[in-house]
């Protein structure tokens, strides 16, 4: 009606929903990384952005082996999220595994996580670019729909 078009009633039903109803997409966003492995210590910064905020998570690790590496990325995507959510939510969540897998000849990396009442949560990510993105990606995959729920507005 507000735009002119005549409408059959009986074939078409339209609702219109209050702005303060509107859920509000509040899932957290990667936007990049930076690697440094200097003197057998290795530093990552995972950033994750929320509309016009950046947040940022850091994680160090010591060994050069790829799986300590990606657990690094997840380590530092989870102190990011948990930066994100700590005034909303007591929840920290703990890394299980993290692995790559072979999935139809394509990369996929997994990651599993559980929270403080055990509830365990599982995410995925092709790998594109490479493996240290796929494993963010992951992570947010298993975490995104939860802690969108207690984001800050």
């Amino acid at each position: 009606a507000a735009f002119g078009v005549e409408v059959d009633y009986r074939i078409i039903s339209i609702a219109q929903i209050h702005p303060d109803l509107c859920e509000r997409d509040s899932r957290l966003c990667y936007s990049g990384i930076d690697n440094k492995f200097i003197d057998g210590n290795g530093e990552i910064t995972v950033f994750l952005s929320h509309g016009d905020s950046r947040i940022e998570g850091r994680a160090s690790y010591t060994s050069r082996s790829r799986a300590s590496h990606l657990r690094g990325v997840a380590f530092a995507t989870l102190d990011a999220v948990s930066k994100h959510v700590s005034s909303k939510i007591n929840n920290s969540f703990e890394l299980i595994t993290s692995e790559i897998i072979d999935a139809g000849g394509k990369s996929v990396t997994l990651v599993t996580l559980c929270d403080e009442q055990g509830q365990h949560f599982i995410g995925s990510s092709f790998v594109r670019e490479n493996h240290d993105d796929a494993v963010v990606r992951a992570v947010l995959d298993a975490l995104n729909r939860r802690i969108s729920r207690f984001a800050p507005g």
